[in-house]
């Protein structure tokens, strides 16, 4: 991602995407614009989006939004964890009435993913979270009630109003008055639990306190015990891809997933069969 000034003085962010990705500039593209046509959330403009002459790689060309995120003013002390993630809830509550824009590549549903978690973390933590697969499993096997998932949603994802990005960095930024989602590689399909779990997740917030603040502002029926599921898969999942398959951010998601692993019992280590088929 760069940061660049048009000769005609517009500030962008250029992001770019490998060929070999599935999510390419056009699709990030369509999904910005369909979220900006319903006037619910707002995301930066689209300057342009296609193919980089010479390249194997395309680039999403947009309005810069400014520098700073909702997690930069987190991190100065300029806004509390528990009022961002009330901000959090609210922004999922918007995000998930928009209608799914057609003919955009989505992330993979969820039940491919968790064929692609249980195909690489190891035996014994699947055995130990097959609570939390077999929920999920039979409450998304058939996609009722699904909604347009982000598939991202943590507080460096979202920018803030160029007001409280001016008070935090003493600089001007133009824009409107209004904090915008970006990043939407890991859209998709789902039941809005999945969605909610994931912010949950990689915001660290696993104390019933916030998880009340974020759901509380979501205003909308939830699931509680597929909420749990879903915090135990989205952390599994994270730990899985991030700290297994990438090396990264090893001690942070080591970190999640015990929390997941001790704090949901409901949703692993399931009950062992007793002598005559009772469980115990």
């Amino acid at each position: 991602m760069y940061r660049v000034t048009l000769a005609d003085g517009r500030r962008v962010v250029v992001k770019l995407f490998a060929e070999s990705c599935s999510h390419t500039a056009e699709d990030e593209a369509r999904m910005l614009r369909a979220v900006a046509v319903s006037g619910r959330t707002a995301v930066p403009e689209v300057v342009a989006a296609g193919r980089v002459p010479g390249f194997a790689a395309t680039a999403l060309i947009s309005q810069d939004a400014g520098g700073v995120t909702l997690g930069g003013l987190v991190r100065a002390g300029s806004i509390t964890r528990g009022r961002a993630l009330r901000r959090l809830g609210a922004l999922l509550a918007g995000f998930h009435t928009i209608p799914a824009p057609t003919g955009v590549r989505m992330a993979p549903g969820v039940i491919e993913q968790a064929g692609a978690v249980v195909g690489r973390c190891p035996d014994g933590l699947t055995a130990r979270i097959a609570p939390a697969l077999q929920a999920i499993a039979e409450r998304c096997g058939d996609r009722d009630g699904f909604v347009w998932c982000h598939g991202d949603l943590h507080w460096d994802n979202v920018i803030p109003a160029p007001g409280e990005q001016q008070h935090l960095t003493g600089r001007r930024v133009p824009g409107l008055p209004s904090e915008r989602l970006v990043d939407f590689e890991g859209s998709t399909l789902c039941a809005p639990e999945y969605d909610v779990a994931q912010t949950l997740v990689t915001c660290d917030a696993f104390t019933p306190a916030a998880r009340t603040r974020l759901t509380a502002a979501y205003r909308r029926p939830l699931d509680a015990r597929l909420l749990d599921a879903f915090t135990v898969f989205q952390a599994v999942r994270g730990w899985t891809f991030a700290a297994q398959v990438e090396e990264r951010d090893r001690e942070m998601w080591a970190a999640r997933l015990h929390h997941v692993l001790t704090e949901f019992p409901h949703q692993v280590d399931p009950p062992v069969p007793g002598p005559e088929g009772v469980r115990s």
